[in-house]
């Protein structure tokens, strides 16, 4: 068993864990910003641009599942410094890379590295912080995921205005290395850990079938999203069908499972991963178009750019963060309709009135922060209305990114500013309601099974930005629209959730 470690000493093993994780965060939120410039400079389309951040996502979730499997084989924290060092050695490689080809291909292989990284970082954290303080452990690591998506795109746009986007890579190199030598200095590590060879190979084996299922799937999609010809669309349906039978068949006479039967049959769980994958579908759509649309279609350069991404984030952490606070001051009561239409007021004001300032986006970040401190009652259906009503607001903000007329900074700052606080109510009380729907089951899995609709609902959001940049480069609006349509159905999936399944909520959930 590994020592446990003293609250003076957390503080190194911490720093190693959590920053090997703001790393991986950071980096998929930092070349964000640099597409078009990166686009401009490798002499590629917008819509090829786009590639090297969803093959990022694509080995993200390919692999997410295959490292959970292997991880506990390997030990956690052997597992851990070799994804940092993979991670830092492909940062490198793509801080050198001057073709597109060569720098896809060191993504791929950050990827690989922060998959690894990621899949364990939660063991790691437990293992630091013991007992009483594993709370305070938990809640830095959401800190650190939080604060990380709000650094990347500042930190972005301040680096492209003092040297070239290399730079964005080759900044992981020292980070990565102090992070390496923390870890393996400090975190406690398993003894006598030992790779049977029949799990070695039936881990070969869930990997191959993952790569086989993911290819036919995200090729399919590639026939709309990156150009690939139609013919090879009844290919990539048989490999996706052959992939996941033969998936499901090892499954079934192995030792190593990735999904238990009685999780494939709990009907409310598998509606909100259902929810969580349409709902990251608009996020991530839109994100990804926001710094074409900025840059290409409105002409604000790269610092404005950097700012009005950091928008979205800042406002979803601030809410997020706020949520638990706010829950417990508010009493039981039907005020959910009064709060949906403050924040529906909110909307309005900033969308049609002649001019746009500062003022306006403090109005109405206050509205609606008003709207959602009347609606917070305590109930478990109320809080399933309140992630529909958090998309709604979302929603509505990314229709407006769409179609506000005369879009000026500040006007463009208060629409992303909207869209970050609604899907901040969305995803806290959406995230707990998932969990609560599967607090019988194993909570590693059940969290692994949330990160992987989320990485799914993000790869397939910006595989649908990437096909209108491909198909219809001039057209700037449609990501938002389409984004705004899958908010939609997000919208309506998660209040036919609250409806069906509020009931079992309410009868399982503590305190109930």
């Amino acid at each position: 068993m590994p020592k446990e470690i003293e609250a003076q000493h957390i503080f190194v093993p911490a720093l190693g864990i959590f920053l090997g994780v703001a790393l991986v965060i950071i980096d998929s939120t930092l070349v964000n910003v640099a597409l078009p410039v990166m686009a401009r400079e490798l002499h590629i389309s917008d819509g090829a641009a786009t590639f090297f951040v969803q093959a990022y996502q694509i080995v993200l979730l390919i692999l997410l599942f295959p490292a959970i499997a292997l991880s506990p084989l390997v030990g956690c924290k052997r597992f851990f410094l070799c994804g940092i060092a993979l991670f830092v050695a492909a940062s490198l490689g793509c801080a050198l890379s001057r073709t597109p080809s060569s720098l896809c291909l060191f993504r791929i292989l950050q990827a690989v590295g922060g998959s690894a990284m990621l899949s364990v970082n939660i063991a790691l954290v437990e293992r630091v912080f013991k007992k009483d303080r594993l709370a305070t452990g938990i809640g830095f690591n959401t800190a650190t995921i939080s604060i990380s998506i709000i650094i990347g795109p500042a930190l972005g746009g301040f680096m492209l205005t003092h040297v070239s986007w290399p730079w964005l890579f080759a900044i992981n190199l020292p980070l990565g290395l102090l992070a390496l030598l923390a870890a393996w200095k400090h975190v406690p590590g398993e003894q006598n850990t030992r790779l049977a060879r029949e799990h070695l190979r039936e881990f070969a084996v869930i990997l191959g079938l993952s790569i086989l299922l993911f290819a036919g799937f995200l090729a399919s999609l590639g026939v709309f999203s990156w150009g690939l010809p139609w013919q090879i669309l009844p290919g990539t349906l048989l490999l996706l069908l052959c992939g996941a039978r033969l998936l499901v068949r090892q499954q079934r006479v192995g030792s190593l499972v990735l999904f238990p039967e009685h999780v494939l049959l709990n009907k409310p769980f598998l509606f909100s991963l259902l929810v969580t994958i349409v709902c990251f579908m608009a996020q991530s759509g839109t994100v990804l178009a926001m710094p074409f649309a900025f840059m290409e279609g409105l002409g604000f350069d790269i610092q404005d750019t950097s700012l009005l991404l950091v928008a979205w984030p800042a406002l979803h952490s601030v809410t997020s963060l706020a949520s638990g606070k706010l829950g417990k001051l508010v009493r039981r009561g039907n005020r959910a309709v009064l709060g949906i239409i403050l924040g529906a007021c909110g909307i309005v004001l900033f969308a049609f009135a002649p001019d746009a300032s500062i003022r306006r986006l403090a109005a109405v970040v206050a509205l609606c922060g008003l709207g959602y401190g009347l609606f917070r009652p305590q109930n478990s259906t109320a809080m399933l209305i309140l992630a529909s009503a958090g998309m709604l607001l979302c929603t509505a903000g990314i229709l407006l990114l769409a179609l506000v007329p005369a879009p000026s900074f500040w006007r463009m700052a208060s629409i992303v500013a909207l869209c970050g606080l609604g899907y901040g109510l969305f995803q806290v009380p959406n995230e707990t309601a998932t969990l609560m729907f599967a607090d019988a089951f194993d909570r590693a899995r059940t969290s692994s099974l949330i990160s992987f609709c989320r990485t799914l609902g993000q790869t397939l959001g910006t595989m649908v930005t990437a096909g209108c940049l491909l198909k219809a480069p001039f057209n700037l609006e449609l990501p938002f629209l389409l984004a705004a349509l899958a908010g939609g159905m997000g919208v309506l999936l998660s209040l036919v959730r609250a409806v069906k399944y509020g009931n079992v909520l309410d009868k399982g959930a503590p305190g109930n």
